[in-house]
Order: structure tokens, then C-alpha cells, then sequence
């Protein structure tokens, strides 16, 4: 399948802030969430909310494009590894990243999304300098920016480094520039 013709959700949970970076077939959407500010009375859970976004990106989708049967979304998530010799670093913290990922799993197979595990390892090869390099990212005293000028934060820049990682792999034959991004995420509408 041509990959013009997907839409990619890939995301980064953390413990408040979820990094997302969707790019749909006729542009991109850089959603950096903050679990507490954003989240509206009626939803209880950080996964009540996350999921309200991904049914939107999903029904946005799906009404103005494509049918997702013949053009199966990708969802692209970071998985979390507790390692014990780092256990403490959390302390006495609920699990929530890891309840996440279940959910988002789950997420995949109802929506028949294909599913993509990465470890966060896997896209630290694109670091913020080398994305820099790439003109991908832009800094300016110690905020960071997207191409675009929108600014980017950890998560989301977790996610758009899982994104990269994938598309490159898998689209690019490993060979990623600012352009073929650029095109990648160009409006097409």
C-alpha cells in the first residue's frame, strides 16, 4: 500500500503529558496533551481522554477520505520497559504508562489498526541535534521547535522520532531528509 494513503498515529505515553504526532494523508497534527489541564469533567481516566482524541483523529479520517478497511491506520507506540535497576527512580508512582500501552493495544485491534511496538531505544538514533541537522527541529534558548515553528516537547518529539524511525525504515530505504519530510507532511488538501 502506498504510503500517502495512510494515516500514522504515533505516540508517546508518560506519566501526565502524551506525546502524539498523526500524519494523515492530507497534512500533519502535532497533539501535545497534558492529561491534567486537558482533561474535560466528564472524563475520569487519562485513557478515557486519549482515547476521545484517537476516535476523533480516527473518525476525521475515516468521513473525509478513506474507507479504513482498504487503508489500514498505522498506530505507532513506544513501548515501556520498567527496568528494576531503575524501579526506584518512580518511587511509590501507579503504573499508568503501562495501562496505557495495554489500552492502546487494545485500542489497535477494535479499530483494526496495524500495530507497531517500538522501544524507545529503537528512534534514539534521531536525536534533537541530528533532527536539528536535518532542519527538522529548531532551537531557541531552551525551547524547541518543529518545522513548522510550532513548539515541541518531549513527548511529542518522542513520537515524531518513533514516526521517523518507522517511515525511514520501512519508506525511505534509511535514507530520511528535511525534504522528503517535508513532503511526507505537506498539506495535500
Amino acid at each position: 500500500m502506498k504510503l500517502d494513503q495512510r494515516l500514522i498515529i504515533s505516540i508517546d505515553p508518560g506519566d501526565r503529558y502524551v506525546g502524539i504526532f498523526v500524519r494523515y494523508p492530507f497534512g500533519y497534527e502535532v497533539i501535545q496533551l497534558d492529561t491534567i489541564k486537558n482533561r474535560p469533567p466528564d472524563i475520569n481516566t487519562k485513557n478515557q481522554l486519549v482515547e476521545l482524541y484517537l476516535n476523533s483523529i480516527l473518525n476525521m479520517y475515516v468521513t473525509r477520505f478513506y474507507d479504513i478497511l482498504h487503508n489500514q491506520p498505522i498506530l505507532i507506540v513506544e513501548d515501556y520497559v520498567n527496568y528494576m535497576h531503575k524501579s526506584h527512580i518512580k518511587g511509590g508512582k501507579t503504573n499508568e504508562t503501562s495501562e496505557m500501552i495495554g489500552f492502546l493495544k487494545e485500542f489497535a485491534r477494535e479499530h483494526h489498526m496495524e500495530l507497531v511496538m517500538q522501544r524507545a531505544v529503537q528512534a534514539k538514533a534521531w536525536t534533537n541535534e541530528r533532527l536539528e541537522r536535518l532542519g527538522i527541529l529548531t532551537t531557541k534558548g531552551n525551547t524547541m521547535y518543529f518545522l513548522t515553528g510550532e513548539v515541541i516537547y518531549r513527548h511529542t518529539r518522542d513520537a515524531l522520532r518513533h514516526f521517523i524511525y518507522y517511515t525511514n525504515k520501512n519508506y525511505f530505504d534509511n535514507a530520511i531528509s528535511k525534504t522528503k519530510l517535508e513532503i511526507f507532511v505537506a498539506d495535500k488538501v
